[in-house]
This record gives structure tokens, sequence and C-alpha cells, in this order.
């Protein structure tokens, strides 16, 4: 990467492609189950929704976009798929956004869907984490080594983990995200538990960081005294997330 700004994004989303799934899952073995967007009813409202398993995600857009919509509030969500800024999903749109924004590169983490554990199928879940890792490397590494590629993993066994993470990073991937809570989604061992020892190994071996994205532990979070006034609790919410 050169750098002619300076900065570099730590935490950026991409939007994934609304095909990413679809070209890269067997249609014969999941059929319906292949994550896509698909026309569905919202309070009375036609809207376009992720289908993951052949149920739409509980959303609030088709994708969680709103810095980019232009909304001062950053409250507006894209509600179907042809209302997505083009620099959410397109590679090389995002790169004039980060040369106007003076950006030299970003990392990335992924928007929804990116979790397939609570299906309770591993082999779906597998396919589902490969499709998406596979369509990072094909559409974003490959456009520019400005954009950092992190690889999502299977939830569970750690050995399903530490296959995904070789092949992953053997495609280009430069980063693992993992779950900073595992146990809190599925009845699985507590992470500092010796089980998950071989996936800290391999991140090691591979000389890769492993990264947990603020605020994704509510459950850890010191809860906020309700008598506090709106100013202080937000201020107390802004310390406590990035910490969970």
């Amino acid at each position: 990467m050169e750098f002619k700004h300076g900065l570099i994004s730590a935490d950026s989303h991409v939007v994934t492609d609304r095909n990413a799934f679809l070209d890269r899952m067997s249609k014969s073995k999941f059929g319906e189950r292949i994550p896509h967007i698909m026309e569905v009813e919202n309070n009375g409202a036609k809207v376009e929704r992720w289908v993951v398993n052949d149920r739409p995600l509980k959303t609030r857009g088709v994708c969680n976009c709103p810095a980019v919509m232009g909304d001062p509030s950053r409250l507006s969500y894209p509600q179907r798929w042809d209302d997505v800024p083009a620099k959410a999903y397109v590679p090389s749109e995002r790169l004039k956004a980060l040369d106007a924004d003076g950006i030299d590169g970003e990392v990335l983490f992924p928007n929804d869907p990116s979790s397939f554990h609570q299906y309770s199928d591993p082999e779906f879940e597998l396919a589902c984490v490969q499709a998406y890792n596979d369509w990072l490397i094909e559409d974003w590494a490959s456009a520019s080594n400005r954009f950092v590629p992190q690889c999502i993993v299977p939830l569970w066994p750690p050995e399903a983990i530490v296959q995904e993470i070789r092949r992953a990073v053997a495609n280009g991937h430069r980063g693992v995200i993992f779950p900073a809570v595992p146990m809190n989604l599925r009845k699985l061992p507590h992470i500092n538990g010796h089980e998950y020892n071989s996936v800290w190994a391999v991140c090691q071996d591979l000389e890769v960081p492993l990264c947990f994205h603020a605020g994704s532990a509510p459950e850890l979070r010191f809860p906020v005294y309700p008598a506090l006034a709106p100013e202080v609790a937000d201020a107390l919410r802004a310390v406590i997330r990035p910490a969970s």
C-alpha cells in the first residue's frame, strides 16, 4: 500500500454484493436457503431485505450504510437495493470515496449477512462463510491493495475454524474476524478456554491479526444507570461500547 494521505481507516464495512452467495453456493444443495435479497412486507410497505435460510433478516434496511446516505443524522437506511450508494458495494467507487476523504486504505469488516451459526447446520454455515470470504478476495482485494480483507470463520469446531483461516489467508486475507463472546451466541466453551488455543496458534503462525469488533459484546457492558441525564448516559456508552 502506498501512503499518500497518511491515514488508514481501521474499521470500514463493505456491503456484500447481492449476488455474492448466489454465485458461489450450490443451488441444488441449498436452494432458497442461500443468502439473497428479496422483496418483503415491512409495516405495510414493500421493501427489500436479505433472506437467509429462507427467512428475511430483521434489519432496518436492505443494508446498514447510514454513513453514506447523505443524511446528517446518519439514521437513514436504504430500503431497496437500488437506493444503496455505489460506494458502499462497488470497489472502484469506494476508491474514489477514499481519495475524497483523504484515506490511503481501509481494513474491511462485513455487513449483513455475516453470521450463519444460528441455523445449526455446519455445512450451510461453512458454505456461507467460504462464499463471503471468496467474494471479498475476488471483488475487493483484487481491485486494489488499499483494501485489507479480513475473513470470517465458522463458530465451531476449532478444527473447522483453523482450516478456514488457513484457506482464507492462503487466498489473500490479511486478518481474521472472530466473535468476542462465542459462548453467548451458542452453548460453547468460554473464549478464554483452552479449546480455542489452536485458533490463536494458527493466527500466530500465519502472522495475521485476529480482530474483535468494538461494541460486539453488549452482554459484557457496564449497565447504564437509568436515572442519569441523557447526555451523561450517552457519554458513558461512548466509553463502554468500544471497551466491550
